[in-house]
């Protein structure tokens, strides 16, 4: 295409986006082709044509400018060097013919005169000082050079990863050499603005005070001269002195009344209060944190009257200044100083805001100072009086403050579920967390006291009135505060008493709720006082069936039957009623997981001769309605199932066809999967596991399932974690049935290639593998049979789409295969099973999703690791042979097609993020032989590195010989003994290689 026609579309193309009437599909089609032009040579040309050309219009303006700094930050390095300079000419002009607007055009403009500089340093090596020279001295330019200068650090530190480490180093010490120059420019503006101050509030220079300059009216406010100065601060490495010393500095505390800079002013002194305590250690005193004291106290009155006036915005920026005081001198706060005292009490004030907006800000301060507090105590041994002085009653207050945030809203049981949820993640997650912290500094004796005669008095409060939120508030903050119960208090009468009032509480079920929950996290402190467990055992039992409070009772029972199963158990009948009975209680999943668990802690503390009729009356319902599912699934698809009952029978079952039928069988295994998992009592001397005889029995029906429902994802979900359950509490007792186990799920596997067999089989090998007590099973079948499953995935998944399209098997094949590295090396690494698993993973440097990418990291890694020689030697180990031969074949040439294929994805595909991740590899490839790692770099780098495609169609792209030399050699250097350094050593050569790459 032309470049006239490929103009007059993108100027067509302008007209559709920006017109209101354009459908939204036809909007979303020229967005992306748009997109697709910036990636085109041409696109240089029209765009900088797009700016020149006045009769265009502004849309098109607009176009021509994103596009150019598109370019420049992705595709600078197709151009050569002159072609750069010429470059930055032609925006250099473009942003005088700019100057006036309009500003998304000009701020762009800079930013890609910005872009451009940060990445030319050889070219243009002190662009900032040019640029004051050239600009800073006319009136007319000194605007847009404050948007120019504004702009450089910041893309300075967005380009900062993407550029070569000596190139993005030169730039930023550059930057700090012309800092001094440019805050004089920036003082001098400040000077010239009608909008500048004549004093500050510690005496010392406004930023106008150089009175030998000559009055010239600029165009360019105090604002945008504040956001530049922001910038410089934020992304360059000021020296400390040049800060303090600089007047513009604590000029903001004198404009921050302006409206029109508040929002500036606030954002330049929380930066300021930042360094400060940055670029000096906090717990000390020094000039610069003296003048933030000093001026930020003028400000606490402004706070109370922006409140009083009912301004959110005010108060919101306020906030901001006090909260970064508090986090920033939190140690300094800590030591009690009489100076601190005013900003600990704004803090307070702003924590009581209702605004969470506003109070919200608070908690990370209260978090802070609480373990700087802690942290001082235990290095003084004892608090002094004027610290407890100061922070027992601020804390206490806090304690206060939170509960007030604790309660729900009015409205709260009509409000829309999304809107609960955030009010219920606010209180665990933000209140919970910093009524802790609290009471880390006041003790929880001190905190239950409290609590105790707030519910007193809310109690009362309920009593003339119909709300209970108050109330409920106290109690969640008595379950929030539950992790810091001391057993051995001098409050456990206090704390007891209070327990005991949960029973009494009116029958409302918010209530009820976060009572029920508060016996659920007090269950250590009730094992250690019996005569509490009856009372409050049975409030949890006799409202399992309130389906509003179904789920608190679960987890609350748990709990009891966790810390005190040995006294539950005393009512085990009561129990075992309840078990029989729980098909009918309201539980969910989750719910009838945690009831299981508490009844396995409890049933697994039964005496042995107890233990047959109790496990027979828990299993034999579980089994039965498995079986009663299966037939229900055999009546779907009119056929006839077999009627059984027992533990030990399993019959032949059709297969399922009905979705209900399906879900149901699905409930049923996960029940009868957690009571394989949970109830694990203890047999008799000399006798076999309990556990293992009833697996034992249960087994041939989860075989037949195997067999039977292969294709049902979901059933063999279940039936995998019934296994992986019995195998969690039996251990190695499970051993006579291993090969079985094994042969059915991977049996089951050639059938639906289901990930959930595939973590069964690691569960198995790390299972048996970290018992040394015990026999391991018969590993050459063992890996036989998984052989057979490898070979499927092996055979099924070979391109780079069969990877992106199962990353849930390419996850968990890699978890197997890496146990079997990680425990029987010597088993996997001499077998034929070897070659082809190499060879497969290499497409599977293309994926994109994370978790199956770091399988597959993690799998080539402990191969290396297997093969390494012994520490201190040079000879390769018996599986370093193996693994010699397989790289240095130069029929299949794995070795060197290994580096291609990591290379070229971290080259060309993969996000920066991904770096570190291959770096990893790199390390594990050298430690095990970095002269052979060098050598098949040098090989595949030497034929070149594929482009993303499929097998041979793949475009192999050739790396200059001064790019392979770079990196081999790199290479061949010899792993230092400190990691660190050699991780930094192989990142730095990697990440120039990649930057080289990228700009073929």
């Amino acid at each position: 295409m032309s470049s006239s026609d490929l103009w007059q579309q993108v100027l067509s193309a302008v007209g559709v986006l920006y017109n209101d009437n354009t459908p939204k599909a036809l909007h979303r089609q020229t967005n992306d082709w748009l997109e697709e032009f910036q990636r085109l040579p041409q696109a240089w040309e029209i765009a900088d044509k797009l700016l020149r050309d006045s009769s265009v219009g502004l849309q098109a303006h607009y176009i021509g400018a994103i596009t150019l700094h598109t370019k420049i930050r992705r595709d600078l390095m197709d151009l050569p060097s002159d072609a750069c300079i010429q470059l930055r000419d032609s925006l250099l002009q473009h942003m005088l013919r700019f100057k006036k607007g309009p500003n998304w055009v000009l701020s762009r403009i800079c930013m890609s005169i910005a872009s451009l500089a940060s990445q030319i340093s050889n070219l243009w090596p002190h662009p900032v000082n040019q640029l004051l020279q050239a600009f800073g001295s006319n009136a007319e330019t000194v605007g847009v050079l404050v948007e120019l200068l504004s702009a450089i650090p910041e893309e300075a530190a967005r380009s900062r990863g993407h550029l070569q480490r000596e190139i993005s180093r030169s730039f930023d010490d550059m930057l700090i050499e012309s800092c001094s120059g440019v805050l004089q420019f920036l003082n001098l503006c400040a000077h010239h603005t009608n909008s500048a101050t004549t004093t500050t509030g510690s005496g010392t220079a406004t930023p106008g005070q150089d009175t030998t300059a000559s009055p010239v009216q600029i165009s360019v406010g105090l604002k945008e001269i504040f956001q530049c100065y922001l910038n410089w601060l934020r992304f360059v490495k000021i020296p400390y002195d040049i800060i303090n010393n600089f007047p513009m500095t604590w000029a903001a505390w004198d404009v921050i009344k302006d409206t029109t800079l508040f929002s500036s002013a606030v954002d330049l002194i929380c930066e300021i209060v930042r360094l400060s305590g940055y670029l000096v250690p906090p717990s000390e005193m020094n000039p610069m944190r003296q003048k933030v004291f000093t001026l930020s106290a003028p400000l606490i009155s402004m706070y109370l009257q922006a409140v009083q006036a009912q301004d959110p915005d005010l108060a919101h920026g306020l906030t901001r200044i006090f909260v970064e005081i508090g986090e920033t001198y939190s140690n300094f706060i800590a030591q009690g100083s009489p100076e601190v005292l005013p900003i600990v009490g704004v803090l307070l004030e702003c924590s009581a805001n209702n605004d969470e907006d506003i109070s919200g800000m608070t908690w990370q301060h209260w978090h802070l100072l609480s373990r700087a507090i802690c942290s001082l105590r235990s290095k003084q041994a004892q608090t002094t009086p004027q610290q407890q002085q100061i922070f027992s009653g601020c804390f206490m207050k806090l304690i206060q403050l939170l509960m007030q945030h604790m309660m729900l809203p009015p409205n709260y049981e009509t409000l829309a579920s999304e809107r609960q949820e955030e009010v219920k993640h606010y209180r665990r997650y933000e209140l919970a967390h910093s009524a802790r912290d609290a009471v880390t500094v006041i003790t929880f004796d001190s905190t239950i006291e409290s609590l105790s005669q707030a519910l007193t008095v809310t109690l009362a409060h309920h009593q003339t009135s119909s709300d209970w939120r108050p109330t409920e508030a106290v109690l969640y903050m008595l379950r929030s505060v539950a992790r810091n119960c001391d057993m051995n208090s001098s409050t456990g009468t206090t704390l007891c008493q209070l327990l005991l009032q949960l029973p009494t509480l009116p029958k409302k079920d918010f209530l009820l709720y976060t009572a029920i929950m508060c016996v659920g996290r007090y269950s250590d402190f009730i094992a250690k006082n019996p005569q509490l467990l009856s009372t409050l055992y049975s409030f949890v039992v006799n409202n399992f069936g309130n389906k509003e409070l179904a789920s608190a009772c679960a987890l609350s029972f748990r709990h009891l039957c966790e810390s005190a199963p040995a006294v539950v158990y005393t009512s085990v009948t009561s129990i075992l009623q309840l078990y029989d009975a729980h098909q009918q209680l309201p539980l969910s999943k989750t719910d009838m997981e945690e009831f299981f668990m508490g009844v396995g802690f409890v049933v697994s503390t039964a005496p042995p001769p107890d233990i047959d009729n109790i496990l027979t009356r828990l299993y034999t319902p579980a089994v039965s309605n498995v079986h009663a599912c299966v037939a229900a699934c055999a009546t779907a698809s009119h056929t006839t199932a077999p009627t059984v009952t027992t533990v030990d029978s399993a019959q032949s079952i059709p297969t399922a066809t009905s979705p209900d039928s399906i879900l149901a069988l699905c409930i049923s295994l996960h029940k009868l999967g957690c009571l394989l998992r949970y109830v694990k009592p203890q047999p008799l001397e000399g006798h076999p596991l309990p556990g293992y005889l009833i697996f034992e029995k249960i087994w041939p029906l989860l075989d037949y399932l195997l067999a039977q429902f292969a294709s049902y994802v979901q059933i063999i979900d279940n039936v995998c974690s019934c296994i992986r359950n019995a195998v969690h509490s039996c251990g190695t007792k499970t051993a006579p049935l291993v090969h079985q186990i094994v042969h059915s799920v991977c049996s089951s596997f050639t059938k639906s290639k289901n990930s959930a067999i595939l973590f069964t089989l690691s569960f198995i090998i790390s299972t048996f593998a970290k018992d040394s007590s015990v026999q391991s099973p018969p590993i050459a079948d063992f890996i036989y049979s998984i052989g057979e499953s490898s070979r499927i995935v092996l055979t099924s998944i070979r391109t780079p789409d069969d990877f992106a399209n199962q990353p849930d098997v390419i996850r968990e094949f890699c978890e197997l295969i890496t146990q079997f590295l990680y425990y029987y090396p010597g088993v996997l690494v001499p077998s034929d099973l070897l070659p082809p698993l190499f060879e497969w993973g290499l497409p599977g440097f293309t994926l994109f999703e994370q978790q199956a990418f770091q399988a597959l990291k993690s799998m080539y890694e402990n191969l290396f690791l297997a093969c390494r020689p012994p520490r201190g030697s040079t000879t390769p180990s018996t599986l370093g042979t193996h693994l010699n031969t397989l790289l240095t074949n130069t029929q299949s040439q794995l070795g060197t097609r290994f580096v291609q294929a990591m290379l070229a994805g971290v080259a060309w595909l993969q996000p920066y993020a991904r770096v570190c991740e291959v770096r990893d590899l790199i390390l594990s490839a050298r430690r095990y032989d970095y002269n052979l790692f060098a050598q098949m770099c040098a090989s595949a780098l030497t034929v070149g590195l594929p482009k993303p495609g499929s097998g041979a169609s793949a475009e192999v792209v050739s790396v200059p010989s001064v790019i392979t030399e770079a990196f081999v050699r790199s290479m061949k250097v010899s792993p230092v003994e400190s990691a660190s350094e050699d991780a930094e050593h192989v990142l730095i050569a990697l990440e120039d290689f990649i930057h080289s790459c990228r700009t073929l």
